[in-house]
């Protein structure tokens, strides 16, 4: 069983090439596909092509399209299994230059997280002052609310500690 990585994305572009991908997406196997098709289904194909392992069935997320009068948008959130699909959207920014993804990915149990062509942050590495201050951390916290779960990470931490039997805290 994977862990599962929280995806946020916005797809935008041309309305007419906006619309085509996510009726692809919508009828096919699934938005990794209809990014970056591989063919039929492969593991080493898929981890390096898409970045991780399986599709992303859009009939089991919340991602719409959005007529905006010339271009259209594809947004929402979804998830997947071990890591984000980075490489399926870099493959298709490379060959669909008039289009522009924003992908913010978070995966707490395997302590990392980011936005795509800004990198991935490890979440332990970071002080609490990143997420208040840093644009790349505001801006992670705004989609996943990152400071939350490491304040309920300290607050769990308190009350084991504070239900731990004193003997067994001390060395004497």
């Amino acid at each position: 069983m994977p862990n599962w990585c929280a995806n946020h994305i916005t797809i935008e572009g041309p309305k007419e090439k906006v619309k085509d991908l996510y009726d692809v997406a919508m009828n096919g196997d699934g938005l990794l596909s209809a990014m970056c098709p591989i063919g039929k289904w492969d593991y080493n194909d898929a981890i390096s092509s898409w970045g991780t392992k399986w599709d992303v069935s859009l009939h089991e997320t919340n991602m719409e399209f959005v007529d905006s009068g010339s271009s259209g948008v594809i947004h929402g959130y979804f998830e997947s299994a071990w890591s984000p699909p980075e490489q399926a959207c870099l493959n298709y920014l490379e060959k669909n230059q008039d289009m522009h993804i924003e992908l913010h990915y978070y995966e707490p149990a395997m302590d990392f997280c980011g936005i795509l062509n800004e990198g991935t942050i490890k979440i332990s590495e970071q002080h609490i002052d990143f997420w208040k201050k840093d644009p790349a951390g505001i801006e992670i916290d705004n989609h996943f609310d990152v400071q939350g779960m490491l304040e309920e990470m300290v607050e769990e931490e308190q009350q084991q500690a504070l239900g731990t039997p004193p003997d067994l805290i001390s060395n004497i």
